[in-house]
């Protein structure tokens, strides 16, 4: 079996915290080097981190969703933080239509990754609301 010593990972805090905080998810072998490298770190809401083309950001809780022609055609996202996504800033905001409405209807807060020369959202997580807004059970 030949051996391939391109790429090691050291199993640093960082890479089995990221690891265990992520079961299933795949790691392209760009992750597995930024995790090596210290650029791709666990976060937690609220939490600023670089990675690649954009940064994790808490966005907050949402405040509302705008829809257009029917309920696929979201165009509008508007967190508690002041912060929105439409279409001027998020290019493909409908791939998380169903997960933003999922995130609004059960008051989770939303964090994610929007890569501003592209305008596309990525890493989208939604966590508990931690805030005194209306929550719903």
């Amino acid at each position: 079996m030949p051996q391939d010593d391109k790429f090691q990972l050291t199993a640093s805090s960082n890479a089995t915290t990221l690891l265990r905080l992520n079961p299933g998810l795949t790691f392209s072998a760009a992750d597995l080097q930024a995790i090596q490298a210290g650029t791709l770190l666990p976060v937690g809401p609220g939490t600023l981190v670089a990675r690649g083309a954009g940064t994790l950001k808490g966005f907050g809780c949402i405040k509302y969703l705008r829809y257009q022609e029917n309920d696929n055609d979201l165009v509008r996202v508007e967190f508690d933080s002041g912060d929105f996504l439409d279409q001027s800033n998020c290019a493909n905001l409908g791939e998380f239509r169903q997960r933003l409405q999922e995130a609004a209807n059960f008051g989770f807060g939303v964090t994610g990754c929007l890569d501003t020369k592209k305008k596309r959202l990525f890493m989208l997580n939604l966590y508990p609301c931690q805030c005194k807004c209306d929550r719903r059970d």
